[in-house]
């Protein structure tokens, strides 16, 4: 019986995940046979950047206070990526103090609203250096000074699974 020699592929597969930025080279080596004669060389370079980004709450109506009861309040959320790779998975939370605060309306629409917790599952994509939008609005319903009303994107990562640091 014969074997053939030439014309024939051999696949394989490494699995490495970085666990932080930095540039990287990967090099493989293929050896064949009781020699272990190198019949192939490989490698591949390549960069993980760091996943950043940035969320700011402004209050933009009124534009100045005091607040009492009854007030409309309108604020929005800006939340920007600040790093070089596309972000596809963007969350956010919106926390406040529901007994001085009561929520009445936003765009785009929470996808649950629970206690003092409003909740965006994905925002969606979010290139590198753009900045996505949400407007909040609540009504003043009791006097707490100062009330608790903050914004939080925990878990936006990248098309690989890689997630910027909380903000």
């Amino acid at each position: 019986a014969s074997v053939a020699t030439s014309g024939c592929t051999r696949t394989y597969e490494y699995a490495w995940t970085p666990t932080q930025e930095g540039s990287y080279t990967l090099q493989a080596t293929a050896l064949e046979g009781y020699e272990n004669t190198i019949t192939a060389i490989s490698s591949k370079s390549f960069t993980v950047s760091p996943l950043s980004i940035s969320v700011t709450k402004r209050l933009t109506s009124p534009a100045s206070g005091p607040y009492t009861l009854n007030t409309n309040l309108s604020y929005n959320i800006a939340i920007q990526n600040t790093g070089s790779v596309t972000l596809t998975t963007v969350p956010l939370q919106d926390v406040f103090y529901n007994t001085c605060l009561q929520f009445t309306s936003a765009t785009p629409s929470p996808n649950s609203i629970a206690g003092g917790t409003l909740t965006w599952n994905n925002l969606g994509s979010l290139t590198a250096g753009s900045t996505t939008n949400v407007t909040v609005n609540f009504k003043v319903i009791s006097n707490c000074d100062p009330a608790r009303n903050e914004a939080l994107v925990q878990n936006a990562a990248d098309a690989n699974g890689y997630k910027a640091d909380p903000k």
